[in-house]
């Protein structure tokens, strides 16, 4: 009741039969041949059950693109959820100028300060079983957030960081305070405490899966997911 329009957003990609490959490049197999596939990016408002946005796009096209475009459907008063694809401190930092709320992870590298401008480590301020929840300044741009950090339960931490430690890429050479974090579901907002507790920042976040079961019904019911390609 806090805000006029609550809109998760999200993608999911499609195949495309390969003559498309040209205007749909997707990721490229072993032998540099190159799929065709398409993105659609759904901003759904779970308030009002409609679609503000629906935008194709080729593959190639990342989430980060659109976040700042996407920002252009977002009005004064309403909350904006989305998932770490789209993270972008400058994206952030436009919802907030609108007057308008943000709900995201926080990406791993983004730097943190205290109130007073002082660079802080997340890290050193996990404590294991213990809840998080404070403000900061973030990024260069200093966008003053609300962080909160929720222990995961042992078991699902430990398989969190057991992916890590198969992770092929290793190129991404995850650090020790990477994987310490892992630990935690870690959460920034700029809706303050007088709206949500500390607990219903992570039940709001949880709302993010109404838009992947909106994809799962466009694939199974419109067969979306459905026309010819290499393996159909």
């Amino acid at each position: 009741s806090a805000f006029t329009q609550v809109l998760i957003e999200d993608s999911s990609c499609v195949p495309l039969p390969e003559a498309l490959a040209g205007h749909f490049p997707g990721a490229a197999n072993g032998r540099g041949e190159r799929k065709a596939m398409l993105k659609v990016d759904a901003m759904l408002d779970v308030k009002h059950w409609v679609l503000r946005r629906l935008a194709v796009n080729p593959y190639s096209k990342n989430d980060q693109s659109q976040a700042g475009v996407a920002v252009e459907s977002v009005d004064p008063g309403t909350l904006l959820i989305r998932d770490l694809g789209y993270f972008t401190c400058a994206s952030l930092l436009d919802v907030d100028a609108k007057g308008a709320f943000f709900l995201t992870r926080l990406k791993y590298g983004v730097g943190l300060c205290d109130t007073d401008g002082r660079a802080v480590r997340l890290e050193e301020l996990l404590k294991e079983g213990h809840v998080l929840d404070r403000r900061f300044l973030m990024g260069k741009m200093r966008l003053p957030v609300r962080l909160v950090a929720i222990p995961l339960p042992r078991e699902a931490a430990d398989e969190r960081r057991r992916k890590a430690a198969k992770d092929r890429d290793r190129r991404l050479n995850h650090s020790a305070d990477y994987i310490h974090r892992l630990g935690w579901t870690i959460l920034v907002t700029n809706v303050g405490q007088d709206v949500w507790t500390t607990a219903e920042v992570a039940v709001a976040y949880g709302y993010r899966w109404f838009v992947e079961t909106l994809f799962k019904t466009w694939k199974s019911h419109f067969n979306l997911d459905g026309q010819p390609c290499r393996t159909k």
